[in-house]
């Protein structure tokens, strides 16, 4: 049953508002990791909600590690949960750099990471730098060059080359790679789940009842995805899926290339009945040049946070929020900086299940089943 994939799947928008009040709740109190918070029954008082309302909402947050709930004990702050306020750091100056096709198919701007960052690491200058693959190594090797040996100086990198994220590594200077670092680099990175992103998009487009698949996806492949693509792949193969009925189109970031090849695909005599997109850019569009045809499942993965609303195609996002992400990010950064060996590990967030949430939407009617 589809009940069954990955972390948990997102209920409803209702749920996961109060989810979010839940989560706010404790910022509010100053509660941290392990301190004891509301049961169900205490909190469905405080918040006028049904019982039940509020047991799934918190379940929602056992499911993330956001809370720890034990029978005949209660219901704890967990261990991912991130209280409010800024982090003591020893950073002057923050490196943003990502790849240039980073902002043109992600859910969040340079500016919104940048302000996240700027709130979490008080005092730190951040400087972003959009740079192309093409002159990436020398463009990184003059940053590097001008900060010399300073430990007052880190980097965050985002779907960039392996030449970028190896020549970070080997100049020693305090960095965190935010994705999947690439085999032989030594670098912690905080990364989306991206085995389960794959398994629970082809999971979900078999069980609508697709037969032919297309996957879209970036025109340069990183190395997390590698693993959505090898995983949506194994898992359609374990289901009998031949590879005759699989395509795999490598588009960048260009909606008048995405469109072309769309039609492209779709004017094939048996042309795919399941569209599995690495995230919101090519499911917008594979939706919007449908013209709102139900019969075609648009699962759309790899995004950084939940959507502020409704999405008219199936979803697979991080079960953090962005500032809980940037938290993460700073804490692994922090200890870099700081030498401190044990906390120098990879981090991996969590992923959930988002259905869509279009008015009329033949499985919207099936909502029970899909939940058990």
């Amino acid at each position: 049953m589809l009940g069954q994939m990955g972390s948990g799947v997102l209920p409803s928008t209702t749920i996961e508002r109060l989810a979010a009040q839940l989560e706010g709740d404790m910022r509010q109190k100053g509660l941290r990791p392990g301190d004891r918070y509301l049961t169900a029954a205490e909190a469905s008082h405080v918040f006028s909600v049904a019982p039940m309302t509020m047991h799934r909402a918190m379940q929602t947050l056992a499911e993330r590690q956001i809370l720890v709930r034990q029978r005949s004990r209660g219901t704890f702050v967990g261990p991912l949960f991130h209280p409010a306020g800024q982090m003591r750091h020893d950073l002057d100056v923050l490196h943003l750099v990502m790849a240039m096709d980073y902002h043109r198919t992600q859910t969040f701007s340079s500016d919104v990471l940048v302000d996240e960052f700027s709130k979490t690491l008080s005092g730190v200058t951040v400087q972003v730098h959009h740079i192309l693959d093409a002159a990436a190594k020398r463009y990184i090797n003059q940053v590097i060059e001008r900060i010399g040996q300073s430990t007052r100086e880190g980097f965050v990198l985002i779907r960039c080359s392996r030449d970028v994220q190896l020549r970070v590594s080997e100049s020693g200077l305090p960095a965190v790679v935010f994705g999947q670092a690439y085999p032989g680099v030594n670098l912690p990175c905080v990364e989306h789940d991206q085995v389960s992103v794959g398994r629970m998009i082809a999971e979900y487009a078999r069980q609508q009842g697709a037969k032919r698949f297309a996957i879209l996806t970036h025109a340069l492949w990183r190395f997390g995805d590698h693993a959505m693509i090898d995983s949506a792949t194994a898992t359609l193969s374990a289901a009998g899926v031949a590879l005759d009925s699989l395509k795999i189109r490598s588009l960048p970031a260009e909606r008048e290339v995405v469109e072309q090849s769309l039609h492209e695909i779709l004017a094939d005599a048996d042309p795919p009945d399941g569209f599995l997109c690495r995230n919101d850019f090519y499911a917008n569009i594979v939706c919007e040049e449908l013209g709102g045809s139900r019969r075609l499942p648009c699962v759309v993965s790899g995004s950084h946070a939940p959507p502020d609303g409704p999405l008219p195609f199936a979803r697979v996002c991080s079960s953090m929020s962005l500032a809980a992400q940037i938290e993460h990010v700073s804490k692994v950064l922090t200890a870099a900086s700081r030498k401190e060996q044990d906390e120098l590990r990879s981090i991996l967030i969590p992923v959930h299940f988002q259905y869509p949430a279009t008015p009329g939407d033949r499985r919207n009617g099936n909502d029970d089943q899909r939940r058990r």
